[in-house]
C-alpha cells in the first residue's frame, strides 16, 4: 500500500475492505495488522503516522551521529602540535623542530580497542574492556601530580564507545567522580622536517587538569597502548 493508493481510495470511503495484512519495518505492532470492513482512510492514517515516526527517529539518529563525529574530530585536532624554532647565538644556528600529527583510529570490531594503556608523561594507567556493542568497563589510576608518587585508583562507570569516541565516569574511592572523554588515535611524532615519523596508537583523553609545576597545567593526556 502506497501513499498514492491511499489518496485514490479516499474516493470510495464506504466500500467493504477484505482482510489484509499490513507489514512495515516500523515496529511489531504493524507487522501483522488485520482489518475487516475498516474505513480505508483510517488505514492510510495509521501508515502515514508510522512513516512519520520512523522518519523522525532516523533524523534524530543522524543528528546524534553527526554530533558524535564532530566532537571526535575536534578532540583529534586538539592533539596536533608543531614547534619550529630557529635560534642563532654567537654564529651558531640551532633549530628546534617537533611536530605531532594525529588521525582518528578506526576498527571493524570495537573490542579491538580493549587493553592496557599508560599515559606517556605521567604514568597514569587505564585498563579497558570493550565489547562490540560499545559497552566499556575497566579501571585505572591517575597521577595526582608530576612527581608520579601519588596515584588515585578508580573504576569506570557508564562507559560508552561510539565509533572512536569514548565517554565514561571515573569513580574514585570514597565516591568522588570525574568525567572522562577521549578518542582512539594514531599519533605520529616528527623530530625534523624530513623525519619519516614514529607512530603510536592510544587514547587521547580530555580530563581534569593536573599541575606539572612551574605554573604549567596539563589537561590533555595521551594513553599509549602497552605492547
Amino acid at each position: 500500500m502506497t501513499r498514492e493508493s491511499c489518496a485514490k481510495d479516499r474516493q470510495y470511503p464506504n466500500r467493504t475492505v477484505f482482510p489484509v495484512a499490513l507489514s512495515t519495518n516500523d515496529n511489531a505492532a504493524y507487522n501483522s495488522l488485520s482489518v475487516s470492513k475498516m474505513n480505508q482512510p483510517a488505514i492510510c492514517l495509521l501508515l502515514l503516522v508510522g512513516l512519520a515516526s520512523s522518519s523522525a527517529r532516523a533524523q534524530s539518529s543522524t543528528v546524534r551521529e553527526s554530533a558524535t563525529s564532530s566532537r571526535a574530530q575536534s578532540i583529534v585536532a586538539s592533539f596536533n602540535k608543531k614547534k619550529d624554532v630557529v635560534k642563532e647565538r654567537h654564529g651558531v644556528r640551532v633549530e628546534k623542530f617537533r611536530e605531532i600529527r594525529t588521525t582518528l583510529a578506526t576498527t571493524a570490531h570495537l573490542h579491538d580497542f580493549s587493553g592496557a594503556y599508560e599515559e606517556v608523561n605521567l604514568a597514569s594507567s587505564l585498563n579497558l574492556s570493550i565489547d562490540d556493542a560499545g559497552t566499556v568497563s575497566g579501571s585505572g589510576a591517575d597521577a595526582v601530580d608530576a612527581s608520579e608518587m601519588v596515584f588515585r585508583k578508580f573504576t569506570i562507570r557508564n562507559g560508552r564507545l561510539d565509533g572512536s569516541l569514548l565517554t565514561a565516569t571515573k569513580v574514585y574511592a570514597g565516591g568522588a567522580t570525574s568525567s572522562m572523554e577521549g578518542v582512539f588515535i594514531n599519533s605520529t611524532s616528527f623530530d625534523g622536517p624530513a623525519d619519516k615519523g614514529v607512530t603510536s596508537f592510544g587514547l587521547g583523553v580530555i580530563g581534569a587538569p593536573v599541575q606539572l609545576g612551574g605554573g604549567v597545567t596539563m589537561e590533555k593526556f595521551f594513553y599509549q597502548r602497552k605492547r
